[in-house]
């Protein structure tokens, strides 16, 4: 099968393109920069770099990879960018994906579009409730907005169009080479650790409770929705299990190859942080699809990651 996707050298992007070339497809991998990564791969992967926002340049691509499957996987997924430039973020979530649709449009196969949005866009969770497709939304920061209207353009050429595209909704997604996330803050800082560089790890907020899911099952899930969904609908990709953020913090220093003291930074708290966000994955597991991937694992995964970075 061939393959077109965006955001292709981002996190979950290249742990896709990585899984899709071990099954043979062919991939048309766009990128905003070239990837070391996916230089590295063998296989038949075109990485074409390039600015979503540029419509001519995204329907010359849709054009010439004339793909079965597009994952549209680009965005500007960083708080801190998204609070001090929403205009930016906007632009790269919304924009780029209405770009996209109408380039898919105009293809005379009309390929399906599998196109990533996020948890986020929930209304706040209840402690012990599982957040459902069906759940309220209530975006409470600027990347939630845009990501909530990016699904609502996606409805449109849905219903007006007729164009086939299922939403996907991650919860928190860890793994090797993730960054900005609090998994690899931890790795980072107990890296350091490790080498000396430093005695204790400065920690936030330890009680908020999360669905931590491994970026090897996420990417099996975007596989199962993409040949299996159905167009039109919305798929969470979660595991069903909350675990706080103490819980996953006591995985890695489990893990850690020195003891360390924890240290309570207020600045590491975010201006705005749900205090339960737990996904049902009911939809997606009656596609067959199951997390195989313990904590524990994804845990010492990450900490080889940046042991093996040697920066900071």
């Amino acid at each position: 099968m061939k393959f077109l996707i965006t955001g292709a050298n981002g996190f979950i992007g290249s742990h896709l393109v990585q899984y899709l070339l071990q099954q043979n497809h062919s991939i048309t991998a766009i990128v905003h920069r070239n990837s070391n990564f996916i230089s590295s791969l063998k296989g038949d992967v075109k990485i074409v770099c390039g600015d979503l926002l540029d419509s001519a340049f995204v329907n010359m691509q849709a054009v010439k990879s004339d793909p079965d499957i597009i994952y549209h996987l680009a965005a500007q997924s960083l708080p801190q960018v998204a609070w001090q430039d929403p205009a930016h973020t906007f632009k790269t979530n919304l924009f780029s994906s209405l770009i996209l649709f109408e380039a898919a449009r105009q293809q005379g196969a009309r390929p399906l579009i599998v196109t990533v949005s996020s948890s986020s866009v929930y209304a706040p969770g209840n402690k012990g409730q599982l957040l459902s497709e069906t759940d309220s939304v209530l975006p409470g920061s600027i990347y939630a907005a845009s990501k909530l209207a990016m699904e609502n353009l996606a409805g449109n050429f849905i219903e007006s169009i007729g164009l086939k595209i299922i939403i996907a909704r991650p919860f928190f997604i860890i793994g090797p080479r993730k960054k900005g996330d609090v998994s690899s803050d931890f790795a980072r800082g107990i890296a350091r650790i490790e080498r000396g560089e430093k005695d204790d790890l400065s920690v936030g907020n330890l009680n908020n409770i999360r669905d931590f899911l491994d970026v090897h099952d996420a990417v099996s899930a975007l596989w199962k929705i993409a040949i299996q969904g159905k167009p039109g609908s919305i798929y969470n990709i979660c595991s069903g299990y909350g675990h706080t953020v103490g819980d996953l913090l006591a995985v890695f220093k489990k893990n850690a190859r020195r003891e360390f003291t924890i240290v309570n930074d207020p600045d590491k708290a975010r201006r705005i942080d749900d205090p339960f966000k737990t996904g049902d994955p009911a939809k997606l597991s009656a596609l067959g699809w199951k997390p195989q991937i313990g904590l524990d694992n994804s845990v010492i995964s990450i900490l080889d990651y940046w042991r093996a970075q040697n920066t900071n």
